[in-house]
């Protein structure tokens, strides 16, 4: 590549260039911010491929264990992440004592407090019905999904969260 063909190129990857936001959009400093419904639904649809085998991965898991299905659906609220019902688990099958499946799921959800803590400020100015409902939907998924879309706050937050 020689010639006009490298500043072509070179100008094409500059990040140097104002996004201009597209018809429908409002612009929010210097990014461009769709509906919060729009991006949610687009959000979902981004990360759903990856939930769906961990989902199966998870249920072939727990219906192979000794545990039987009722522990299995009585897991899943009681320790709220699959990753720590999956280690829950597995370390329940593999015989380790109480306390360490315990202590093993609540360090695997720990992650959770962080992810509460940085989206508090998010949280912080919404009516206390969302303050109450909503974090019980933070996951990974969920949090760096938000985390990507700083230009959505107040209602425009809760519509992209709910």
């Amino acid at each position: 590549m020689t010639g006009p063909s490298v500043r072509t190129t070179l100008d094409a990857m500059s990040t140097d260039q104002q996004v201009q936001p597209r018809a429908g959009r409002q612009a929010v400093g210097t990014q461009a911010v769709a509906s919060p419904r729009r991006d949610a639904v687009r959000d979902v649809l981004t990360v759903a491929p990856g939930i769906l085998p961990f989902g199966i991965a998870l249920g072939v898991v727990i219906a192979s264990s000794s545990m039987g299905d009722g522990a299995g659906l009585l897991g899943a609220p009681l320790v709220y992440g699959g990753s720590a019902q999956l280690t829950a688990t597995t370390m329940f099958q593999q015989g380790a004592g109480l306390l360490a499946v315990v202590d093993s799921a609540l360090i695997v959800n720990a992650r959770l407090l962080i992810y509460s803590a940085s989206l508090a400020p998010r949280f912080r100015a919404q009516p206390t019905w969302f303050r109450l409902v909503a974090p019980h939907f933070i996951i990974d998924q969920t949090y760096l999904s938000a985390l990507d879309r700083p230009g959505h706050a107040g209602r425009r937050f809760r519509a992209y969260w709910l």
